[in-house]
């Protein structure tokens, strides 16, 4: 269980925080570009960070899946309350990325 919730936090986190650092990174990037300021190597760069956090969101996300899963597997009773719990909180974080 304490795996399968920190994994959850961990999503959570790169949801709320990573993600939209690196969106913004690519943003600033962008703007710097197009203003002559940055090259296109800075962009593709910023842009390639931005695609490689986002795909590490999902990489956690499915290893609280498995997690999860597992759990479920292995005493299908007592996982009920915990997935009710977090079924939510899950849901909301799901919607948040693009």
């Amino acid at each position: 269980i304490d795996e399968w919730d920190s994994a959850r936090q961990r999503r959570e986190r790169y949801v709320k925080e990573i993600i939209p650092l690196a969106t913004d990174r690519t943003t600033a990037t962008s703007a710097a570009y197009r203003g002559g300021k940055a090259k296109l190597v800075d962009v593709l760069a910023a842009r390639r960070n931005e695609v490689d956090v986002r795909f590490q969101a999902l990489q956690i996300e499915a290893r609280a899946a498995r997690l999860w899963a597992e759990l479920r597997f292995r005493s299908p009773g007592d996982a009920d309350a915990t997935a009710t719990a977090s079924a939510d909180s899950s849901a909301t974080a799901s919607r948040e990325l693009p």
